[in-house]
């Protein structure tokens, strides 16, 4: 008797994924819930088990696109197979109940105030997130007051001659393709920016030491440029993913680093390539940048590799473009003296692992005010569903997570009703499943507002693109001393700078503003997320 391997249900809308591989050869003996494949979605990686315990036969390869309940597999029961023993479950740590302290009253939660009744709402039936429709209360816009003047339309005078203040002129065949390519960069790709900042002193020592003895030594000057070119090549040595490009459905990996130059012209900007930049040194590429007019030449097939996109990538790179085609994305910064709340950690951490049996995380912290900061901007947790405003009576959080395969944001549910090691323990296990491709597609889906942190990368300063359909996502960063100044003193502080990317077609500038103030004036100040728990 055979017990047939099927794809399993994969969440909404989700209905075919990718073999990634076998875990188990064909005709391998195999226990029950053993794991036997990966699978992936366009929203997740997952393991499938073994419905029984038997051997394995293998129905669709490797690479093979399957869809939902179709047979990837079969397992004829085998006595020996199934007389093997099930490995032991993994012990999970216990968690004791938390005691009342001043730890553990940190951010109690406590319910949303209640919507003044004046606004007189329809209501909107909104999936919240897998568990059942609610009826979501969204106001409708008041309508003109009875006999009101309709405005009357704008008017402008033309000016007498409309072409005697302009002078009109073609533009050239290098400006139009200037023009051309950069509106289709900003329509094909997911453009974000990250920044940071160089000290250069021990670099201009270093021009200023050897700048004559390397020009006599090699016949060149040792200019800034070539300096950052070598910089930029090592660096893509080691993450190699940033000297990658994106062709159809492939990602295309650079065995070598051919390095544009932007130069400014008369006619405009020029783009020209230092070939095998990776091969030059610092004198190398300081004659190959000062030639480079005249070096552009496309570059040979044998220098590139050609691999397939993974589903997850593509599905990274189409939401990603997807929410910049859609929403208004706009994005407001701000900077946090975390030396309070570093002072709190050193002084609980110890104290709130053994209470709560995890540590006491950055990101569970910056959680919980970023919860307690949507309760009073409301509208930074709503989203827009075609004509409607949908107010989410819940907070969803998704947490950016990196993983060799990408990015993805699994969803910690309800954060609103979790205290600080309640989000830990949450941010943690989900952290951890992603990692291991253990998330399941219910967890990545339905999120309200996203947090997201690039200082572990050490980025200085960035501006996040949103998780459709959600209208938010705050961006933390790498914490840096820096100069600031405290009642007319200058002190060295501990500072992060915050951004907050919002869609402005729902969100409006001062209450994107507000909240960000919120989130700052709370880890500023982290007692009071005690007090207002």
């Amino acid at each position: 008797m055979s017990v047939e391997v099927r794809v399993p249900e994969l969440g909404e809308s989700i209905t075919e994924a990718v073999v990634v591989r076998w875990l188990k050869d064909d005709g391998a003996a195999v226990r029950a819930e053993e794991p036997l494949l990966e699978l992936e979605t366009d929203k997740s990686a997952l393991e499938v088990v073994a419905p029984a315990a038997g051997r394995l036969t293998i129905r669709a390869p490797t690479g093979a696109r399957v869809r939902v309940g179709a047979v990837i597999g079969e397992i004829a029961e085998d006595v020996a197979a199934r007389a093997e023993p099930a490995p032991p479950p993994r012990a999970e740590r216990p968690h004791a109940p938390a005691a009342p302290g001043p730890v553990a009253e940190l951010s109690r939660p406590s319910a949303p105030p209640p919507r003044p009744a004046s606004e007189r709402p329809r209501p909107v039936v909104v999936d919240n997130g897998g568990r059942g429709a609610e009826r979501v209360a969204v106001a409708a816009p008041a309508p003109p007051a009875p006999g009101s003047p309709a405005a009357p339309p704008a008017t402008r005078r033309a000016p007498a001659s409309a072409d005697e203040d302009v002078e009109r002129v073609p533009m050239s065949e290098l400006r139009r393709t200037i023009a051309r390519r950069l509106v289709e960069a900003q329509r094909t790709a997911a453009i974000l920016t990250t920044f940071n900042e160089i000290d250069v002193g021990e670099l201009q020592a270093l021009r200023a030491r050897s700048r004559e003895r390397f020009r006599a030594r090699h016949g060149v000057d040792l200019g800034l440029m070539s300096l950052f070119a070598r910089a930029t090549v090592l660096a893509l040595r080691e993450v190699t993913i940033v000297n990658a490009s994106i062709e159809g459905d492939d990602i295309v990996y650079h065995r070598r680093v051919h390095l544009g130059i932007a130069v400014s012209t008369p006619r405009g900007l020029v783009v020209p390539v230092v070939r095998d930049a990776d091969r030059l040194d610092v004198a190398g590429l300081e004659r190959a940048i000062g030639e480079l007019a005249r070096r552009a030449r496309e570059s040979a097939d044998e220098d590139v590799e050609r691999v397939p996109m993974s589903e997850l990538r593509r599905t990274i790179a189409r939401r990603l473009v997807e929410a910049q085609r859609t929403a208004a994305i706009l994005t407001t910064f701000n900077e946090i003296d975390v030396g309070e709340l570093q002072a709190l950690r050193a002084r609980s951490r110890e104290r709130f692992r053994a209470r709560h049996g995890v540590d006491l995380g950055l990101m569970s912290l910056f959680a919980r005010a970023t919860v307690l900061a949507l309760r009073e901007v409301t509208i930074v947790n709503a989203s827009i569903e075609g004509d409607d405003i949908v107010y989410h009576r819940r907070v969803h959080l998704g947490i950016a997570v990196s993983t060799p395969r990408g990015l993805v944001v699994p969803v910690v549910r309800d954060a609103d009703r979790l205290d600080v090691a309640g989000l830990e323990r949450a941010i943690g296990e989900l952290a951890r499943r992603a990692r291991e491709t253990r998330v399941q597609p219910a967890d990545l889906t339905g999120g309200t507002f996203t947090i997201t942190n690039g200082g572990v990368f050490g980025s200085l300063l960035s501006t996040p693109i949103l998780n459709p359909p959600q209208s938010g996502i705050l961006g933390m960063h790498t914490i840096q001393e820096r100069p600031v100044a405290r009642g007319g003193q200058v002190v060295i502080r501990p500072m992060m700078y915050v951004a907050l990317s919002y869609d402005h077609r729902l969100v409006d500038g001062a209450q994107a503003v507000t909240f960000l103030v919120r989130v700052k004036d709370l880890l500023e100040d982290p007692a009071r997320m005690a007090l207002e728990a």
